[in-house]
Formats: structure tokens, sequence, C-alpha cells
């Protein structure tokens, strides 16, 4: 068959192999007698073994296209990883060919032979041995599955495309399709950034330090299962309800989040009269029309963040294409149109954006930026569609995030003493030395809290300029201390 091949063809670009025995001689293990075995391993390894050996020969004397001679994707299955009860040959065989997908990467990887193996879930062939034939067994399959539907043959028969052929074009970086391990596509990664000499930063008036606080807003475009019929994978709880139990818990925890605690920021806001980013999802401003009202009396940033609360961890999203994401952008920027009164500019995906996101918001025009990268403390610019576009990193540490997953904080003063402690670890930022707080803050501890004496003289305020419009904050004594140390801090040579 491979010699068939290049004889056609003049070359053997990729061999994919595809065999397996189920139905009736899957069976547990004490039951599987010597002819079930025999006809389970008769298929599941010793075609691939030949077709593998035959490719090999033909490969290893071929010219380099690219770095590659050629490609050998094996089909395995998860069960060749993760055990199935009840299925002890057909486990052992894909195992086995798992372990034939990894020797072979090893003896011939540097010969430029390219050896990946994918691993289906469970997928509805309407076949013999289909488990979505039996409610019993589709309804445990379905209890397993993080997403909301079982896989489909077009699913699988995509992926050997994304190794194969032309697809990978390994020569053009720009264009690259890595299949060494992981399946990806996008830009090319860079560990180099601005290196050893990163920029002196200038902030308005001579700032050392520009603080962004940022609210993101996402409730009500969440996933859920009165709107979705799937309940959301970011949940009130560390685990996810199956799609056959409504996530009230996830529900209230969102609806409290639009209800109560964004009202109780914006009161802080106008408070203290500083002005935030809204990362919003343009859903979520939809069904809450009294924030939006509340918005566009102020000058706030809109940042968008999607139509839905939407990225390649949401539910769905294995089905979202790349014309999906270009309607999701589009939605959105029509909808804060409606809702806010002005166009959005920047863009952020929830969690990581999808290997289109970039490439969408250069080709829709008018954004100017996107926040979707946490690779780095200084914005920058990376080649879009031939274009330059400005990436403002976005940051996970300061984050609400760690309030759920570990380490924790235990109490708002863990946040806080996170955020103070910040610019201690910017030497980079104005002249050569580094940032230290003001002595003041240097000595005191504790500067947020109230004194234990009682005053009878009003609190002093003091002006402190704050945010990228430099608006004044005026905030009493007991705050000074606090403010000073996030907005001024001095450098120390």
């Amino acid at each position: 068959m491979a010699a068939l091949a290049v004889e056609r063809h003049g070359r053997l670009d990729v061999l994919v192999n595809n065999a397996v025995l189920t139905g009736r001689h899957s069976k547990p293990l004490l039951q599987t007698q010597d002819g079930d075995w025999d006809a389970m391993m008769g298929v599941s390894l010793p075609g691939p073994f030949m077709l593998c050996q035959a490719a090999i020969r033909h490969l290893l004397v071929q010219p380099l296209r690219g770095d590659a001679r050629g490609r050998i994707i094996n089909i395995t299955s998860q069960h060749g990883m993760v055990g199935v009860a009840g299925h002890f040959a057909y486990a052992v065989g894909k195992g086995g060919l798992v372990q034939m997908t990894r020797q072979i990467a090893v003896e011939h990887g540097r010969d430029g032979i390219i050896c990946n193996a994918v691993a289906p879930g469970k997928i509805l062939t309407g076949t013999a041995g289909d488990l979505s034939q039996d409610e019993g067994s589709l309804a445990y399959v379905r209890s397993r599955t993080p997403f909301a539907r079982l896989g489909e043959p077009t699913d699988v028969r995509c992926l050997p495309r994304f190794g194969s052929g032309d697809l990978c074009e390994r020569d053009q970086p720009a264009r690259r399709w890595r299949m060494d391990g992981v399946l990806s596509v996008g830009p090319t990664r860079d560990f180099v950034g601005y290196g050893p000499d990163p920029p002196a930063v200038h902030w308005p008036d001579g700032d050392l330090l520009a603080v962004n606080l940022v609210v993101n807003y996402q409730e009500g475009a969440e996933y859920s299962f009165p709107d979705d019929g799937v309940n959301d994978t970011w949940g009130e709880y560390s685990f996810q309800y199956g799609p056959q139990t409504r996530d009230f818990g996830t529900e209230m925890h969102m609806e409290y989040g639009s209800r109560v605690g964004v009202w109780r920021r914006c009161r802080l806001f106008d408070q203290y009269r500083v002005n935030v980013t809204f990362n919003a999802c343009a859903r979520a401003l939809e069904r809450n029309p009294r924030l939006c009202d509340w918005l566009r009396g102020r000058s706030h940033d809109i940042l968008g963040h999607g139509y839905r609360w939407y990225g390649p961890d949401a539910p769905g999203a294995e089905r979202m294409t790349r014309e999906d994401e270009r309607t999701e952008i589009r939605t959105a920027i029509e909808s804060v149109q409606r809702t806010m009164e002005q166009r959005l500019r920047g863009w952020m995906v929830r969690s990581f954006p999808t290997v289109h996101t970039r490439d969408l918001l250069v080709e829709e025009g008018g954004f100017l930026y996107d926040w979707d990268s946490t690779n780095d403390e200084l914005p920058y610019f990376v080649t879009a569609l031939g274009k330059p576009f400005l990436v403002v990193p976005y940051t996970k540490v300061y984050n609400d995030t760690r309030y759920l997953i570990h380490p924790t904080y235990a109490t708002p003063r863990h946040f806080f003493e996170t955020l103070k402690g910040r610019p201690r670890l910017h030497p980079r930022r104005g002249p050569p030395g580094t940032i230290r707080p003001p002595d003041d803050v240097r000595r005191d501890p504790r500067p947020m809290e109230r004194s234990s004496r009682p005053s009878r003289r009003r609190p002093r305020f003091h002006r402190i300029r704050i945010g990228a419009r430099r608006r004044p904050l005026y905030a009493p004594d007991r705050h000074r201390r606090a403010l000073a140390y996030l907005v001024r801090a001095r450098v120390t040579l």
C-alpha cells in the first residue's frame, strides 16, 4: 500500500492508521476468551505495525519538505490512556497503539518523521458498539463528559488534516500549525519580549506607576441551563453538575453580582471619583439597563468581553468556528453601541483567546488593542494580518480568581497586601534603581486600619491624582498612605 502511494504520487506525505474491532469481542477480563483476544489484537496492532514499518522505509529515503519527511497519525482512543470497564482487549489494544506512537517518535523523530496520536472520546457512530444506542450507557457517558454533547465523526475527521500535507506549512512560521504533541494554530510564541533592556516608561506628570482598576462584568452572559440547556463550567463550586441538573448555585451566584455586588463598587467609584475599566459582556449589559444608565452618565472605559462570556473553555466551545467568533464580535459591537452609545475599542476573551481572535479584531477594524495576553507587564505591539496591533497585558496575579483557586485569599486584607507589595517588584519603572514606598508607609504596616483611639477632629482630606484621566481623588487621612503607596511610588537610588 505504501509503495503504491509512492508510485502514484511520487512521495508519501502522511499515513493515517484507523483500525479497530469492537462489538461482541469486547468484553470484561474474565469473560474474554482466547478467540476474542486474538480477534481484537489481530486488528488493533498488526495492521498499524506493518503499515508504519512500510511507510517509514519510504519516508527515510525521500527528501525533506520543510523540516519533515512525512507524518504518521495513529487513531487511538481515550481508553488507550484511561481504562474502561467491560472492554478489556479493546483498551489494551489501544494502549499498545499509543505506545507504538511514542516508540516511533523516539526512534525516528530526528529523521524528520513526525508521529502523533489522535485519541477521541465517545463518538456517535451509529454502528455496533455505539453507547448512545442504550439510554443507560448514554447517561453514564454524558455524566463523565465536560461538554454538552458527545463527539461526531466529523470532529475526528478534521484532526488528522491539521497534521498532514501543506496545512502544516512549517517553513512559514507566521502560519505554522504545530503537531508535535499538541494541536494548535496561530502566532508563534515569543520568549524574549523586551529582554534585559525594557523601555523607560514615562507616565503623565512623571509618575512611575499607573494603576488601572478593572471590573469584570459577566453576570447574565454566562452559560446557564435556562438559556442554553447546559451549566457553565465556571461555577460556584469546584466541580460541575452534569447537563441533567440545573445549577441554581451558580445562577444565583451570578445574579448576586448583578443585583448587589456591582452596585457596591459603583458607590465606591462615585464616592472617590475614580474612573475604572468595565470589562463587560454585551449581553450582561443588555440584562441590566440600570447599570447601563449609570455608566452612560460617567467616564468609565468599556472593554469588550464578548457578547456572551465565550472562550475556548466555555461550554460548546468545541463547535465554535472562525465565522462563529466573527459573529460573536460583531454582535457585541452592535449591542454595546445600542446600550452604551459608544464603539468598543478594546477586547478580551474569557480565560484566553482562540487562535483566530486577534486576526478577527484586526479584520473587523476599529479596535485599538486587546487584553488577551498575560506574558508581560508593559504594552507591546504584534503583527496581525500584516498590521501592527497593540497588546495591553492583563494580570491574573491581581485578580479575583485568587479567591477561588489555590493559593487563595482568606480575607480582603490578603488581597490588599498583595496589591500593596506590587511597587516593590518594579525596578524597571523610570531610571535605574529600586522602587520603594514612601517612608511613612514603610513604617506603618497597617495603613488601612482605623485608629483605635477616638478623635474629635474631622478627617483631613488630601488631593491625589489617579487614573488615565488624572482626575483628582480626595480621600480621608486614614486612606492617604495606602493610596499614595499605590499611585505615587518613589525611587530610591
